[in-house]
């Protein structure tokens, strides 16, 4: 499994961790299971934003790092802004649930374009004329 794909497992995981959180939290809920979704889900999601920022840049990688990091400081400037307009709960659960969508898409995708270079692979001429 490549590090892309795991870093989009991982926002998969954080995104429901996230949204059984807004689930549960009602104010009657277990707050221990509720503080661990969130922690849980957040350092889910921050390995997943750091796998995803590093894949937006090719080359040099120190520039990856970078990128990285800063989709991450960018992400918590967003739901620190979010927090102060809305409730946590509603925050917390559509953000990990844009999370997932959006995971899971980038998998599906990654993966049809590896099944259609796999078929034109197959389908190459092959020949001194071949380009």
């Amino acid at each position: 499994m490549s590090p892309t794909s795991l870093s989009r497992l991982a926002g998969i995981l954080g995104g429901l961790c996230w949204m059984g959180r807004a689930i549960l939290d009602d104010g009657d809920g277990p707050t221990s299971l509720i503080d661990g979704l969130h922690y849980g889900g957040l350092a889910l999601l921050v390995i997943a934003l750091l796998g995803i920022g590093g894949g937006l840049v090719s080359g040099l990688v120190a520039l990856r790092v970078v990128v990285a990091i800063c989709l991450v400081a960018l992400a918590a400037a967003v739901v620190s802004f979010l927090h102060q307009q809305y409730t946590d709960r509603a925050v917390d659960g559509i953000l990990g649930g844009l999370m997932v969508v959006y995971c899971i898409i980038g998998i599906l995708v990654r993966r049809s374009r590896a099944a259609d270079d796999a078929v034109a692979e197959h389908h190459r001429p092959r020949g001194s004329h071949a380009a």
